[in-house]
């Protein structure tokens, strides 16, 4: 079985770019004169109030009020979003918010960064976070800001009715359980409308460009190869009796980051899955810091959604 790679940096063109943000932040909140900047009460019990005031340390953000009998979500939306989309063009990859989450915000809260579209079936989409991973979501820091992101390009791969430039969205809670309390919201942004490829693979004389295998029986061989269609790739080749991993890896990967500055948002790569696929297989994009306790994080894929990975489409990218 063969996969192919090609590996891009989302966000980090930004750094070397003078006079340009690592994003594009569409709402900040910080003119009082701009208000709540279109952001609004959508549906649900929970929400009981939008408001743009001054925080001491935040400067200008959004408080959301709650007030939740549980069971009743709470949407915060903004219609129409603007994506940084239109018809013709790729435009943004992703777009963020950066949520406080307050440390007596209950474990059983499942917040969702939703868009939908506004015809053509009127397409939802919703990515899930919450403190105890529920519903195969990701998790929560409490008592601190967090970064929520919405892979535009990746919901478009996996639902064709899905328009993003003509799409409304923003933020919902669905509560289990009952609290009264407050988040706030800040940063409005959008992300990866100009990607800095760190490795394209159509240079031959590249090769695999550090790109080799690490652990795991599965893995067979990495080579540099010319495809017709998508230029130069990495084929990755496998050959698993089951249940053995098979690792892909590049030490150190040049994230864009160092000690003082922001560095790049997001890390992807695309990835060619062939028709027989099998369901059952994770797929892992992962990291892990190279000193001070080996730090590994990695974020799941399969088609199956196991462990609560998100979708893969089989024969295609």
């Amino acid at each position: 079985m063969r996969v192919m790679l090609k590996i891009t940096l989302i966000g980090c063109i930004m750094l070397f770019v003078a006079g340009m943000a690592q994003a594009q932040v569409l709402a900040d909140f910080e003119d009082a004169a701009n208000g709540t900047q279109g952001f609004a009460k959508g549906w649900g019990d929970a929400l009981t109030g939008v408001n743009r005031i001054d925080d001491p340390t935040h400067g200008g953000v959004l408080e959301l009020t709650y007030n939740s009998p549980g069971g009743n979500g709470g949407a915060l939306q903004i219609s129409p979003l603007d994506l940084g989309w239109d018809a013709t063009t790729v435009g943004a990859a992703y777009f963020t918010f950066d949520v406080y989450i307050p440390a007596d915000f209950p474990d059983s809260v499942i917040v969702k960064i939703w868009a939908q579209t506004m015809e053509g079936g009127w397409q939802w989409v919703d990515y899930k976070w919450s403190i105890a991973g529920l519903e195969g979501g990701l998790g929560l820091n409490t008592d601190a800001w967090n970064t929520l992101a919405f892979p535009i390009v990746r919901t478009v791969e996996n639902y064709p009715n899905f328009l993003p430039w003509n799409s409304k969205g923003g933020m919902e809670l669905w509560f289990s359980e009952d609290w009264t309390g407050t988040l706030l919201l800040d940063n409005y942004s959008i992300w990866g409308v100009e990607p800095n490829v760190i490795a394209d693979f159509d240079d031959l004389a590249s090769g695999t460009q550090g790109f080799a295998k690490g652990w795991g029986d599965a893995l067979v061989s990495v080579n540099r190869i010319d495809n017709p269609a998508d230029g130069g790739m990495l084929e990755l080749s496998y050959d698993t009796p089951g249940g053995n991993g098979g690792a892909l890896q590049i030490s150190p990967i040049d994230f864009g980051w160092e000690d003082s500055t922001p560095g790049a948002g997001f890390m992807s790569y695309d990835v060619y899955l062939p028709p027989d696929f099998p369901d059952s297989v994770i797929v892992k994009v992962w990291g892990q810091t190279m000193e001070g306790g080996w730090q590994w994080v990695d974020y799941k894929w399969s088609i199956a959604g196991l462990e609560g990975g998100l979708g893969l489409n089989t024969d295609a990218w």
